[in-house]
């Protein structure tokens, strides 16, 4: 409620008050209210929190289950969830500006599934061995699960790698920043892609002279 939001109708005065409110309960560490939700799902290594909006992915990576933290007693407090029929690597949110989340899913490319089924294959080597891995990137809305409306593609093809790479995406306004780190596999192989998210398009690729430390969160 005290955010600087120039669409709120609160008087600037009421802001001021939840905002003094919001520090002091902060600076003695108690809180106006507790409210709790059990998760009931088996979580991964993916998790976000972003404008209130807490993120949790699902142990199996196709799934990932979001909800709104409360801001008064009463508000909703219910588990949302986003199914794909990929492998999820990595999430971007940007919810307070945008009501976006960025999936990254990794899958089989679909000639080479094509392939094993037409050919009849009985013993194939796994896709880690082979190196086919599509990685592409989802933007939805958070809030729906849907497709973005201000996205022009929603499904961005990023690579073909031979590697699955750690990955960590940030996004500002119109700008979406994908760091893909390679330390653990190919070293030299670090890149930091810089993407217009509604346009979809790779706005520039940048090769660090230096070692990227790997994302703790994924």
């Amino acid at each position: 409620m005290a955010d600087d939001n120039p669409c709120s109708m609160i008087p600037l005065s009421q802001k001021l008050k939840d905002i003094r409110s919001s520090e002091a309960a902060w600076a003695a560490l108690q809180p106006k209210f507790i409210a709790s939700r059990p998760v009931k799902h088996c979580t991964s290594s993916i998790y976000d929190l972003s404008a209130g909006t807490l993120l949790l992915g699902n142990a199996n990576r196709m799934a990932l289950q979001h909800l709104q933290l409360p801001t008064q007693v009463g508000d909703p407090l219910d588990w949302r969830s986003i199914v794909l029929d990929k492998t999820i690597i990595a999430v971007g949110l940007c919810v307070f500006e945008h009501d976006l989340i960025a999936i990254i899913t990794r899958q089989v490319p679909q000639w080479f599934a094509l392939h094993k089924l037409t050919i009849g294959l009985i013993s194939a080597p796994s896709t880690t061995q082979v190196g086919l891995l599509d990685i592409e990137m989802t933007l939805l809305e958070c809030s729906t699960g849907r497709a973005h409306p201000e996205a022009e593609n929603t499904t961005v093809f990023i690579m073909c790698s031979s590697i699955s790479p750690t990955l960590m995406s940030k996004i500002v306004g119109k700008n979406l920043v994908l760091v893909l780190n390679c330390i653990h596999t190919v070293p030299g192989k670090n890149r930091v892609l810089f993407w217009n998210w509604r346009m979809g398009i790779l706005k520039t690729v940048s090769q660090p002279t230096y070692q990227i430390a790997p994302p703790y969160d994924y």
